[in-house]
C-alpha cells in the first residue's frame, strides 16, 4: 500500500501522446517463447498465446489452454512469474507500477473439423488478459484522506482464424477493454467531474504467409479502435501499433527438401534438431513519435522436448536495448516455457521472468511419450503435472479445461485473501486437482494400474 498526496498521481495516471496513451500494458509481450526470442517468434507457430500477437498465428492451431502469471506471491501457485519494480524513466513504461501483477489466460479450440472450399476449419479462442497495480491511499493537499482503490487494465478478446492450403492464414479479433485509475466519487470530490474509468472496443487483424519451404512473413494490427477517455475533458490514444516479422525454420525446409528429392526418411530429422530464426519490428501508427522497435532471435530444438532461445531487441526511445533469452520442455501434450529479459533494462532487475503452462490436444507431442510408456500411462502423467491435462490425452479436453480453469480461480482466490479464508480456498483448489485425478481414472481402464 503506497500513501502520497493526490495530486502527485495525477501526472501518472492522466498522461497523452503515444507514449503517454493508455492502458498500455496492452503493448507488453507476454509469451516466454517470444521473450526469450527477443520478443520475435509470432510466425515460428510454437507461440501458444496464438491470438494475443497475431490473430492469423490460431489456424494452424487445435484445442490448447495457457496461463501466464506474473509475480504471484503465494507458494501454492504451480505456475508463477516474478517481475521487479520498473521505475517511471523509460516512457512507454511510466506508468507501470513496482506492484504491477499480469494475469493472461488463452483457450482455443475448433469447433467442428470440416473444411469449406479451400479454407481449413476454423480455430476460435477467447482470452483474459488482467493488470493490477496495487492498493492506493489518496489524501488531498489539505491531508485529508480521501479513500484508497486497486488500480487495473482489463482486456477480454475473442478471435478467430483460417487458412487457405495452409500458406496464407488470417485472423481477426475483438476486444473489449475496462481501464481503472480512479473511483468516481474520488475524482468528482477532486476534481469537480466524473470520471476515471475507460471503457470500449478495440480491433485485432493479422495475416501470415507460409511458402513452405521455410520462410515465412507476418503482420498484425494490434489495438486499433476506440480512444481511452477516463473524463469528460480529455481523451488518450489507443496503444495501436503494427508488427512485421520475417523467419526461417528447418522444420519447412527439410520437409521441402524431401519432396524435392524424393526422400520420405529425411523428415526424420525434425525428430531430432530443429531450428528457427525470426526478425521483427514495431511501429506505431498514432501520435507524433512513431517509435520503432526491434528485435531478433532463434530456437534450438531437441528431441522436440527440449528448447533453447536467444534474442536481441532494441528500444531507443524507450531506453530499452539488449539481450533476451529462455528455455522450455515439453512433456507429453504439456509445455512449460521460461523467459528473461533483464538484460534490455537500463536499471537493475534480480526476479524478472516469465513462464508459462500449456495444455494442448497435439497428438504429435503425445504419441512418443504414448508409445514409450502407454496410453494410459501417459494420461495419468499428464494428469498429475497439470490439472486436466490427462484428459486432454484420453479426448475429455472440454471436462480438462473445466479442471484447470477452477484449480487456477481457487488458486487464485486464494492468493487474494488471508488466514483462515486463503487456506480454505488453497485447500479447495488441491481438492479439486486431486478430483481431476480421480474423475481421469474413471475413463482409464481398470488393469491400467495392475
Amino acid at each position: 500500500m503506497r500513501k502520497f498526496l493526490f495530486f502527485l498521481l495525477l501526472p501518472v495516471l492522466l498522461r497523452a501522446s503515444f507514449s503517454d496513451a493508455g492502458v498500455l500494458t496492452a503493448l507488453i509481450e507476454l509469451d516466454p517463447i517470444l521473450t526469450a526470442r527477443g520478443f520475435t517468434g509470432f510466425t515460428s507457430f510454437e507461440s501458444m498465446t496464438s491470438s494475443y500477437s497475431n490473430p492469423a498465428l490460431l489456424a494452424l492451431k487445435g484445442t490448447y489452454i495457457t496461463y501466464i502469471n506474473e509475480q504471484c506471491k503465494i507458494p501454492l501457485d504451480y505456475i508463477y512469474t516474478f517481475i521487479s519494480p520498473i521505475p517511471r524513466q523509460p516512457p512507454w513504461l511510466s506508468s507501470l507500477l513496482k506492484d504491477m501483477r499480469v494475469y493472461y489466460y488463452e483457450y482455443a479450440l475448433r469447433p467442428f473439423s470440416e473444411k469449406l472450399w479451400r479454407f481449413s476449419p476454423p480455430v476460435v479462442s477467447f482470452y483474459r488478459f488482467k493488470g493490477v497495480y496495487g492498493k492506493f491511499d489518496a489524501y488531498s493537499f489539505g491531508g485529508e484522506y480521501l479513500g484508497s482503490w486497486v488500480k487495473y487494465d482489463e482486456i477480454k478478446a475473442i478471435g478467430a482464424a483460417t487458412s487457405i492450403d495452409s500458406m496464407i492464414l488470417i485472423g481477426f479479433k475483438v476486444k473489449y477493454f475496462d481501464s481503472f485509475i480512479i473511483p468516481e466519487d474520488i475524482a468528482e470530490k477532486f476534481l469537480g467531474e466524473k470520471g476515471g474509468r475507460s471503457t470500449g472496443f478495440w480491433y485485432d487483424a493479422g495475416g501470415i504467409f507460409n511458402t513452405q519451404m521455410g520462410i515465412r512473413y507476418g503482420v498484425s494490427l494490434l489495438n486499433y479502435g476506440d480512444s481511452v477517455k477516463y473524463f469528460s475533458h480529455e481523451r488518450y490514444l489507443p496503444p495501436t501499433i503494427i508488427r512485421q516479422e520475417i523467419s526461417f525454420n528447418t522444420y519447412d525446409f527439410v520437409n521441402f527438401l524431401s519432396q524435392i528429392i524424393d526422400d520420405d526418411k529425411l523428415p526424420r530429422l525434425n525428430h531430432i534438431l530443429g531450428f528457427s530464426y525470426s526478425k521483427g519490428i514495431w511501429s506505431d501508427i498514432v501520435g507524433q513519435e512513431h517509435e520503432l522497435w526491434k528485435g531478433r532471435g532463434y530456437e534450438l530444438n531437441l528431441l522436440n522436448t527440449f528448447f533453447i532461445r536467444k534474442g536481441f531487441f532494441d528500444d531507443r526511445v524507450g531506453s530499452r536495448t539488449g539481450k533476451t533469452g529462455g528455455f522450455g520442455f515439453r512433456v507429453g501434450n504439456i509445455m512449460y516455457n521460461f523467459a528473461n529479459d533483464n538484460a534490455i533494462y537500463s536499471f537493475p532487475q534480480d526476479k524478472n521472468w516469465r513462464v508459462s503452462l500449456t495444455i494442448t490436444d497435439d497428438t504429435t507431442a503425445i504419441k512418443p511419450l504414448q508409445k514409450l510408456i502407454g496410453r494410459e500411462n501417459t494420461a495419468v502423467l499428464m494428469g498429475v503435472l497439470a490439472p486436466g491435462g490427462g484428459h486432454f490425452v484420453i479426448g475429455k479436453k472440454y471436462r480438462g479445461t473445466l479442471f484447470f480453469a477452477l484449480t487456477n480461480l481457487l488458486i487464485k482466490a486464494a492468493e487474494k485473501n488471508k488466514g483462515l479464508a486463503q487456506i480454505a480456498l488453497a485447500t479447495a483448489g488441491v481438492g479439486v486437482y486431486l478430483g481431476s485425478l480421480f474423475d481421469l481414472d474413471r475413463y482409464l481402464p481398470k488393469n491400467t494400474h495392475k
